[in-house]
């Protein structure tokens, strides 16, 4: 019985919740800003080789982060067209990656499948694997890497391996520099691994440096450049902050998805170092537990967090859950942390999906792309929230945000005298939420109603969805209102 749990029932459940995060990949969540603002330089760099994103009120490139992920997002969507499907798909593809190297890192004395099918259910994993943004992808080059300088401390000839993950770990970093604190955690591993080849780190490092120094000279042109364009503040942003601020300074945020699976691995570590003063459970094992929890610590140092980031220490958190559950040699406490974190998922798991279903009809795309359609002639310029992005951009228009960078007044004289708009959407979901902006265009330009999507649910659904203990920004769905320009 017990086979057939391990061996069975628990890897069909994996691929049965790998399947419905495929299934529900292009309805949840609704397009937001950071990946429409991804997609839109994504398609940008694939085409013309540049850091502009077209769906801004910015005129500059932005390299900020770097090519892999772009070129990546922008292959796929040339390849499948402009739709929420084709732009989050690369991401989903990376995510996949990250699940076999997490198992391939989980210890082979736990329930493998078991830890995978936790991490896999974790509500914030879920929502980061579902928006589209580079985290993911980032997440998963570091994983490999990670297994691969495990692999070289192993193997007498293990040259490919070390070459291979500088190569990765330089890739991470062009996927976004904010994973060079995980990367910088990995040294962890060198010090508290007494059986260390401290020359593998040495080339390790060089091959790294030397990789991601071809992006930087090929770019930037120089190191100092480089290092300006992080430091000074630029156009692009609105406050007039520099891009480092955006990414260095310690805020300790944890999502309150997390806030269990914290707690939890705390407890379980503490456990374990109380432990290690009577016996020497670290010894065999510590690898893995300090490395992890020193990438943990350097994320809350170094990272300035405001939500989506945490997805970073996710794999750890488990991979540590995983290692004391070996250290502490209680079954019956294992069996509740596992049964904790099983109940916890699986609810929120429950919630979402009731979610999606109750808003169904909302949340289907072909009615914002029909609406648009035959409302909107092709080629046209128009301007609105992240939400209509892909429905304009599939119908053969061009779409601007109305609601990020600049000023309001320096938006909005923007896209009357210099992008010259045509046409505006308001969606539900702006109006009620930032009607602040939607009233300064309906009243700074002359506008004419010509067209309006009003689908509503049943009273009974929409007081359900008011119970539900998890956000209700999406319940207007696809819901809007489009102007016309007149008098231009």
């Amino acid at each position: 019985m017990q086979k057939w749990f391990s061996d069975k029932l628990l890897p069909s459940l994996v691929v049965l919740l790998v399947l419905w995060q495929l299934f529900s990949l292009g309805y949840q969540p609704l397009p937001w800003f950071d990946e429409v603002v991804f997609a839109s330089l994504g398609q940008q760099f694939y085409q013309f080789g540049t850091f502009h994103v077209p769906v801004i009120a910015i005129e500059d490139e932005v390299p900020l982060y770097g090519w892999v992920y772009f070129a990546g997002v922008g292959f796929l969507q040339d390849f499948l067209g402009e739709s929420i499907f084709g732009f989050r798909l690369f991401n989903f593809l990376c995510g996949l990656g990250l699940l076999v190297f997490f198992f391939r890192l989980l210890p082979a004395q736990t329930p493998r499948w078991y830890w995978l099918l936790l991490f896999c259910a974790d509500p914030f994993f879920s929502v980061s694997w579902h928006e589209g943004r580079m985290d993911i992808t980032a997440l998963s080059l570091c994983m490999v890497c990670f297994w691969l300088l495990k692999k070289s401390q192993e193997l007498t000839k293990s040259c490919f391996f070390i070459v291979l993950s500088g190569l990765l770990a330089a890739l991470a970093l062009q996927v976004t520099p904010r994973c060079g604190f995980v990367l910088l955690g990995f040294v962890a591993f060198f010090f508290v691994n007494l059986k260390a080849k401290w020359n593998i780190l040495i080339y390790w490092v060089i091959i790294l440096v030397l990789i991601y120094s071809v992006w930087i000279l090929i770019y930037f042109k120089s190191y100092i450049t480089f290092w300006d364009y992080y430091t000074n503040s630029r156009a692009v942003m609105q406050k007039g902050s520099s891009f480092l601020s955006w990414f260095v300074g310690g805020e300790l945020y944890v999502p309150k998805h997390e806030y269990l699976l914290l707690l939890l691995t705390a407890i379980a570590s503490i456990f374990v170092i109380y432990k290690a003063f009577k016996s020497k459970i670290l010894d065999e094992n510590k690898a893995i537990f300090y490395c992890g929890w020193a990438v943990i610590a350097l994320f809350y140092l170094l990272v300035k967090d405001y939500g989506p980031y945490s997805v970073f220490i996710l794999p750890f958190l488990y991979l540590i859950l995983a290692q004391t559950a070996i250290m502490l040699q209680a079954k019956r406490l294992v069996f509740i942390l596992m049964l904790l974190l099983a109940t916890h998922h699986a609810a929120y798991l429950g919630l979402r999906i009731v979610q999606l279903g109750l808003t169904w009809p909302l949340r289907q795309h072909e009615n914002a792309f029909k609406l648009i359609k035959s409302t909107i002639p092709r080629g046209s310029r128009v301007i609105g929230d992240p939400l209509y992005y892909y429905a304009v951009r599939q119908a053969g228009s061009n779409y601007q945000l109305c609601d990020y960078y600049l000023t309001k007044p320096e938006r909005l004289k923007y896209h009357l005298e210099k992008y010259n708009f045509q046409y505006l959407v308001v969606s539900k979901h702006l109006a009620t939420y930032k009607g602040d902006i939607a009233q300064l265009y309906l009243q700074g330009a002359d506008l004419e109603l010509v067209a309006e999507l009003d689908i509503k649910l049943p009273i009974r659904k929409e007081t359900i969805l008011s119970y539900l203990p998890i956000s209700q920004t999406e319940n207007y769905g696809y819901n809007a209102k489009i102007y016309k320009r007149i008098n231009r």
